[in-house]
């Protein structure tokens, strides 16, 4: 198996580093891109034998450029500081990459929400291209929901990548307002100046809803299904919200 370099951009991870950073030990290499934790995200990640680099914050794609440029293997993994690779996913990842013609590798990643598996929404598989050749990747030029493009041929590895997003309501939240005031300019761009009208507010949040709870099968989740799909439901209402409300401005 070739040497692999694996790069985690991070910011006051320290409920999640050290499993992330666990789940990668047997990785040759272990880049931690901080952006200035206050908590022991820093102390954590150089205690556990990662290399960890400070970079003032420029968005997600910019943060995740810098720690892929700093990759000193050819072969990458790119990781959220609250994912795991799963036992499975390593033994795929050490027994394929670098032995197949492919440059890239998605992984299978299942989310959490309050901690407890979601396997339906939409949610699951959810499929990142998170393995690759650094010299074909480069990043999507998005301010949020950024990834990956290599160029190539790709592959599934099997196993799970584990995603433990949000562990509480107020921390969705939060993030919903963050990341929706980012989407903002990437969307008003797609629009092309397109107004935003009543309908877009009530079809498009609610034709979201539905494809989720029912047509994605959101409600075999129980009721943890039912509060993910009416949050991605609120989060698209947020995000065309303030989009009208940027346009009302100009």
């Amino acid at each position: 198996m070739p040497k692999i370099s694996v790069i985690i951009v991070a910011l006051n991870e320290a409920e999640h580093i050290h499993h992330c950073l666990a789940s990668v030990k047997w990785a040759e290499e272990i880049i931690v891109v901080d952006s200035g934790s206050q908590d022991e995200t820093v102390t954590i990640a150089r205690a556990m034998g990662a290399k960890v680099l400070y970079k003032k914050w420029e968005g997600y794609a910019k943060q995740k450029q810098f720690a892929l440029v700093q990759a000193a293997n050819e072969w990458v993994v790119s990781l959220d500081a609250d994912e795991i690779v799963s036992p499975e996913l390593r033994e795929a990842i050490q027994a394929r990459v670098g032995k197949e013609p492919v440059n890239g590798y998605y992984f299978n990643r299942l989310n959490h929400f309050l901690k407890q598996p979601i396997q339906h929404c939409g949610w699951y598989p959810d499929q990142v291209l998170r393995c690759f050749l650094k010299s074909q990747a480069r990043l999507t030029n998005v301010q949020v929901h950024e990834g990956f493009i290599v160029e190539g041929n790709k592959a599934l590895l099997e196993g799970l990548l584990l995603h433990y997003s949000y562990n509480s309501l107020s921390e969705y939240l939060n993030k919903m307002n963050r990341y929706t005031t980012l989407e903002i300019q990437d969307k008003l761009n797609r629009l092309a100046n397109k107004p935003i009208r009543w309908y877009h507010l009530v079809f498009n949040p609610l034709s979201r809803f539905l494809r989720m709870y029912v047509g994605k099968q959101g409600y075999k989740d129980g009721l943890i299904g039912l509060v993910v799909c009416v949050l991605s439901t609120l989060y698209l209402f947020a995000l065309y919200g303030k989009l009208w409300e940027r346009q009302q401005a100009k």
